[in-house]
Parts: C-alpha cells; structure tokens; sequence
C-alpha cells in the first residue's frame, strides 16, 4: 500500500467516526471497527490509527450515555451536564487532532485513552 494511501485512511478512520455519530448519535465507532477490520492485515498504520479513533468514539459514547444515566435524577444533572459537555469536546477535538497526525505520518495516542484498545486489538 502506498504511504498516500495510508494517511487517507488513517485520516478516514477518524473523520468517518466523527460524521457518523453525528449522524447517527454516537453510533461512529462501527465506521472504526470496520476501517480495522479491513486494515488490521494490510497496514499497521491505518490499523493503529484505527484503533485509537475506535477507542475515543467508544469512549465518548459511553461518557455520552453515563451523562444521560445520571439525568434521571435531579440532583445529578450538574454532573451529566458536565459530562455531555466533556464527551463533546472531547469527541470533536481529540478526532481532528488524530486526523491531524495521521495526515503528516505519525502516529496518535489519545491522551484519554491512549493505547488502551492498541494492546486488545492486535
């Protein structure tokens, strides 16, 4: 696989993640696990790019969902707030700027999840 072809890839595996739980209300990380499934053989650049936007989009879903738990009652709805705020900002800025890395070839660490789904995935 070329390298150009790789940083498109990688690039895609943050950027699709991104529209589609937009979309679709957190349901981007599918986009991720797929882009790895296809690339886990070919490239371990794209693969480990891949991981790391699976492993931020699942993070967010689930921050997303535990802020919508906590809104039940009354007394922690600070906290879901909180915590919905966090989870977008984090699943905005933390996508782009891994996109960002893997359009100049390096690799990305979430500082959230860092290399948590790395080790699971391989």
């Amino acid at each position: 696989m070329r390298s150009s072809d790789e940083r498109t890839w990688a690039i895609l595996a943050y950027v699709l993640p991104l529209a589609v739980s937009a979309l679709s209300a957190g349901f981007g990380w599918i986009a991720a696990l797929i882009i790895w499934a296809v690339y886990r053989e070919r490239s371990g650049f794209v693969a480990g790019h891949a991981v790391q936007s699976l492993a931020l989009t699942v993070f967010t879903f689930l921050l997303g969902w535990i802020g919508a738990a906590l809104a039940v009652t009354l007394i922690l709805l600070p906290i879901s707030f909180l915590l919905w705020i966090a989870a977008g900002i984090l699943g905005i800025v933390l996508p782009i700027l891994g996109a960002i890395a893997a359009s100049k070839g390096r690799d990305y660490r979430a500082p959230v999840v860092g290399g948590a789904f790395r080790a699971l995935m391989r």
